[in-house]
């Protein structure tokens, strides 16, 4: 399993406006978008809170280990 962050930083305070979301979606790509090019599961779970912004942690799993990335992520869930 490859842990690695969720987003590049904090997402944007609520009313910063288009501009500000935009930036995070196209950062987040860089990412995210590697592992569903490359067709392996993935999942994101809250890890934290900075200055009232939640922090997540992603999780990617190899090619099929759907369930057992599944099976990590309920137990670093507890």
């Amino acid at each position: 399993v490859l842990a690695l962050p969720a987003a590049p930083g904090l997402a944007p305070m609520r009313g910063a406006g288009d501009e500000a979301a935009w930036q995070i979606v196209g950062k987040n790509g860089r990412i995210n978008a590697a592992a569903a090019l490359a067709g392996l599961p993935q999942i994101t779970l809250p890890a934290a809170r900075i200055n009232d912004a939640p922090i997540g942690l992603g999780l990617i799993g190899r090619p099929g280990a759907d369930e057992a990335l599944l099976d990590i992520a309920v137990e670093l869930a507890r």
